[in-house]
């Protein structure tokens, strides 16, 4: 079977295309998680939301203290996480979005905070042929204390 030079210029700049929106996708995980490090900020406060077909216990809001780089309380109270699930700190959050990005799920979308470089809002489709496996999280607040 012989290419004609239209069909393998529309092959090769597919590949340089998915190629590269891939590069830049881990360049800008690198670089937020980066300008976060770099900030060393340990103690913040931030309202997370949750968007997902979970119980309402787990979508929040949950309004999230972090002391010294860990989780002190969720919505005012010791976090417990058999009432909330997994909930991160953000440090902990880079690490569970690459994680979560390693299998490669159908469709994932981040942004981040210019100012702080956190992810603001986060979401996953982990696989096209399961309906109801979406999640999203959002940060809505953030303030440093």
């Amino acid at each position: 079977m012989r290419l004609s030079s239209k069909s393998l210029f529309i092959l090769l700049f597919s590949i340089i295309s998915f190629s590269c929106t891939k590069s830049k996708s881990v360049d800008e995980f690198s670089t937020n998680q980066s300008l976060w490090k770099g900030k060393n900020i340990q103690n913040y406060t931030f309202t997370l939301r949750l968007i997902c077909y979970c119980p309402p216990a787990r979508t929040g809001p949950h309004v999230i203290k972090v002391v010294n780089g860990r989780i002190a309380s969720v919505n005012g109270l010791p976090y417990d996480e058999s009432k909330t699930g997994k909930l991160y700190p953000i440090t902990e959050f880079f690490d569970f979005i690459n994680t979560s990005l390693s299998p490669k799920p159908f469709r994932s979308e981040i942004s981040y905070n210019p100012k702080y470089g956190y992810p603001e809002v986060v979401y996953f489709d982990f696989s096209e042929a399961i309906a109801d496996d979406e999640i999203r999280y959002a940060i809505i607040k953030f303030v440093i204390n």
